[in-house]
């Protein structure tokens, strides 16, 4: 799960059932906001608790519209 744009609120939800269900690993992904990347990294940290592992995946930032096109301007 990625979770980019996701409200809060479903994040939290997305955690919750995932930890019912077994999951051990969380992916967030993050790029497009660094302050929006650092509050939602701690919401799912403090969701997730340190027993289970986060992952990131830095690679949104570079696949969005916006940031192609950032890259391809001079």
């Amino acid at each position: 799960m990625g979770w980019l744009g996701y409200p809060d609120e479903k994040i939290r939800r997305a955690c919750r059932e995932g930890i019912e269900q077994g999951f051990s690993r969380f992916e967030l992904k993050v790029g497009l906001d660094l302050g929006d990347d650092l509050r939602r990294t701690a919401l799912v940290r403090d969701m997730i608790g340190p027993e289970h592992t986060l992952m990131i995946d830095g690679a949104a930032g570079a696949t969005s519209p916006p940031r192609r096109q950032a890259h391809r301007s001079p």
